[in-house]
């Protein structure tokens, strides 16, 4: 295990583990979405900077079976300089959003934040149809947090990144979708 090589060759090292991101920078999944659910929706790159044009009809498929913690940079950047300006014992820290979700209940809200009401087909991942040569996905990798409070929800995140990208989101819902 590399992190645990990594601790034993300098015990003041300090590792953290995310999961989900999104924010500004290269492409993430939460751009794509909001690329894909945008009106008049135009070619796009992703993060290898190849030219994508969204698939007709603009609905993507999306694993609902496959769950994360959505992560907003701006969130952990903030808590990584947190962590090492308050001195805090090295080791293994995950820092994650709040809230656990699928990748289709992520894409879906976003969708709906871009007042787009069809959102993403759902689809079940099957780790017996994978591509020959993938790695095996496990269907529930999100992490815990017990050693740092985890980052604020997505859902409190996610309109400030899409204004970020130019986009104006809609308000919240009452009753958003995930």
């Amino acid at each position: 295990e590399a992190e645990g090589a990594i601790l034993h060759a300098n015990p003041k090292a300090y590792i953290v583990r995310t999961s989900g991101l999104y924010g500004l920078g290269k492409g993430n999944f939460v751009q794509r979405m909001a690329n894909l659910a945008a009106p008049n929706v135009e070619p796009f790159k992703d993060g290898n900077g190849r030219w994508l044009m969204p698939t007709a009809p603009d609905r993507p498929t999306v694993f609902s079976n496959i769950f994360t913690r959505p992560t907003y940079t701006d969130d952990l950047a903030k808590n990584i300089h947190r962590l090492l300006a308050d001195k805090k014992p090295p080791g293994i820290y995950h820092m994650v959003g709040a809230e656990r979700c699928s990748w289709w209940e992520l894409a879906r809200a976003v969708f709906t934040l871009m007042g787009n009401g069809d959102g993403p087909v759902a689809d079940e991942y099957d780790p017996n149809k994978r591509t020959p040569g993938t790695a095996r996905r496990p269907l529930d990798p999100t992490l815990t947090s017990t050693k740092w409070p985890y980052l604020p929800s997505y859902r409190e995140r996610l309109s400030i990144y899409l204004r970020e990208l130019g986009y104006n989101p809609i308000e919240w819902p009452e009753a958003a979708p995930c």
